[in-house]
């Protein structure tokens, strides 16, 4: 049986490790990344002739991404890394 207060112990230290963190930290926001690589690809040398050209630009390369499940799956396999960078940094700057 397990041992209640002892759960609520574990519990409550995660929360702590959790809340030490910026919640709303780039770092850990695989989005920024999938965006960082949507402008790199649509602002590659290339000039539109016009809006309209430009806004179709971005939605078939947004569908490109998501259609690469290598890319996506790679964002999510750096999560790990990621945590552990913030953790390391103290919620500071890293390389993500």
């Amino acid at each position: 049986m397990p041992n209640i207060s002892e759960d609520h112990f574990l519990i409550d230290k995660a929360f702590e490790r959790i809340i030490e963190h910026p919640p709303f930290s780039p770092d850990l926001n695989p989005i920024e990344n999938l965006f960082a690589q949507l402008v790199k690809k649509v602002k590659h040398p290339t000039f539109y002739k016009n809006s309209n050209e430009f806004w179709n630009a971005i939605y078939t390369t947004w569908n490109e991404l998501n259609d690469d499940s290598k890319t996506l799956q790679n964002l999510m396999l750096s999560m790990r890394r990621r945590y552990d960078a913030v953790i390391k940094s103290n919620g500071e700057y890293s390389k993500y």
